[in-house]
């Protein structure tokens, strides 16, 4: 049986806008009538692999926890970015395992939010911020697997062996994230703010950079990159960062406008560990079908991924 977690609510109002355009405000971010979903309530979505497993949180629950979120990347904004700024008001909402219960003073802030650009570590500690008020150790790796495999009845890693130099992701929590987190373009998260204008402002430069690192590691062969790796980065123990800064320079047929600059070599990579893992496979699909569906017109100009699931 899947365990079950509490919300702490309050109402909230938003206000967003566009640069300095006002859109609209005064309504509340989550009517408080549908709070009588579960977390045992299933959610469906058009995603490539249906093998799916683990507890659900139900489809308002899951929507409340990325608005809590949503609140917590804008600690990871890019304060100098060309994309925009989404201005929204929403409180920072938090879950807690009813069986520690705990009481949290509602936190309202105006949010600035710009685009996201600190790659999967970021989304790791916005994870832990949502889920938990207490000042633990957030960076600790161990208590984001703890939490995850609590909430989601699912695996996070593989179990650790000899020839393991990092953490192996289990593909069924790739999925589950899938299945729980996902939004297509009409589903919004927030009432009165397009899923659209999320991706758009926010997560657009992220998803861009990481398919633009996918194909350049795919270009160079993502075995011999593997075989690179693994002397250079997990045998020789090198500098990880500096070592992809220097191979995995931007090329000039790319726009830096369209990505994060900072984060490519970064999420080059993030691919390369995918791929030792094996979890390259499971990943990609779903990274596509997200692009297709929120970045047609790029995704299929510049790398003639044109069809629509």
């Amino acid at each position: 049986m899947s365990i079950r977690f509490k919300l702490i609510l309050c109402s909230s109002v938003i206000v967003f806008s566009c640069g300095s355009e006002k859109v609209k405000e005064g309504q509340s971010v989550i009517d408080s009538t549908q709070i009588k979903e579960t977390v045992d309530n299933e959610v469906t979505n058009d995603y490539p692999d249906p093998e799916l497993s683990g507890s659900s949180l139900g489809r308002v629950n899951s929507n409340l926890f990325l608005s809590g979120m949503l609140y917590q990347l804008n600690y990871f904004r890019n304060y100098s970015d060309s994309s925009g700024i989404l201005r929204i008001k929403v409180i920072n909402n938090r879950y807690s395992p009813v069986e520690s219960q705990e009481y949290f003073t509602p936190e309202y802030a105006t949010l600035d939010a710009g685009s996201y650009s600190e790659g999967f570590g970021g989304l790791r500690l916005a994870y832990m911020n949502t889920i938990s008020s207490d000042k633990q150790s957030f960076s600790e790796f161990n208590n984001f697997k703890n939490s995850f495999e609590e909430l989601s009845q699912t695996a996070l890693i593989k179990p650790k062996t000899e020839v393991m130099a990092f953490n192996y992701y289990e593909p069924a929590a790739i999925h589950w994230c899938m299945k729980n987190f996902y939004r297509g373009p009409g589903e919004n998260v927030i009432e009165e703010i397009s899923n659209t204008a999320l991706y758009d402002i926010v997560f657009k430069k992220f998803v861009r950079t990481l398919i633009t690192s996918h194909y350049h590691v795919a270009k160079f062969d993502f075995e011999n990159e593997k075989h690179w790796y693994k002397n250079a980065v997990i045998i020789e123990s090198k500098h990880a960062p500096g070592l992809l800064m220097e191979r995995y320079k931007i090329p000039e047929s790319i726009n830096k406008e369209d990505i994060n600059p900072y984060y490519y070599p970064l999420a080059a990579g993030f691919w390369i560990r995918r791929s030792i893992d094996e979890t390259e496979s499971t990943l990609w699909p779903y990274l596509l079908h997200i692009a297709t569906e929120y970045d047609y017109h790029w995704l299929c100009s510049k790398y003639q991924v044109c069809e629509r699931g």
